[in-house]
Formats: C-alpha cells, sequence, structure tokens
C-alpha cells in the first residue's frame, strides 16, 4: 500500500479540527465557548478552524442572540458526520498498518 489510505481527510486531520469535529459528531449542536473550553483553544483559532470546516461543507455555522446576547452555534452536517466516520476507519486502517509492521519485526 503507498501513500495514504482511502478516505483520510487532510482538513479534518488537523488536531484541533479532529477534536472540535469529534466533540460535535456526540451531540445535535454545541455552543461557541463550549467548543472553546472542550478544545482549550482560542477564540480565534476556533474561528478559523470552524471557517475551515464550514468552507469544506462539514460544520454549519449558526448565530442567533439568547437573552439579548449574540451567540454561535455550530453543528456537523450530514457531509461532516461521513467524512469523519470514513476519516476515523482511515485512521484505523493506518493503526492497523502500524500493528501490523511492529509485529512483523
Amino acid at each position: 500500500m503507498s501513500g495514504l489510505p482511502k478516505g483520510f481527510d487532510p482538513v479534518i486531520h488537523v488536531p484541533s479540527r479532529l477534536q472540535l469535529v469529534a466533540i460535535l459528531a456526540g451531540v445535535s449542536e454545541a455552543e461557541f465557548a463550549t467548543l472553546r473550553e472542550m478544545a482549550a483553544i482560542s477564540d480565534s483559532v476556533l474561528s478559523k478552524h470552524l471557517s475551515a470546516l464550514a468552507e469544506a461543507g462539514y460544520v454549519k455555522v449558526m448565530k442567533g442572540a439568547v437573552n439579548g446576547r449574540q451567540r454561535t452555534w455550530a453543528r456537523l452536517t450530514h457531509r461532516g458526520r461521513r467524512a469523519f466516520n470514513t476519516h476515523i476507519a482511515a485512521l484505523n486502517v493506518l493503526a492497523c498498518l502500524a500493528g501490523a509492521n511492529v509485529a512483523g519485526e
């Protein structure tokens, strides 16, 4: 096998994005502040990664007012959920290859 396995997604694979997508995969949606705290990243870094994921069609970002304050939420799209599941499968293929290589030494 040469190269990366089918389904490996470089957009999702960036560590902070992988973490964000994993968080969003477990919920229907999450508020910006919750994502920031769970991923332990700054507002600007979170905004940048959400924008990249939204540009790829993986995340939908919504804005609205709650109690007079502007809030931002994000959710995985169907495309994003499929891409995440496919990426995880590709990572499993890599992990199995690594295990086979270690066992063969």
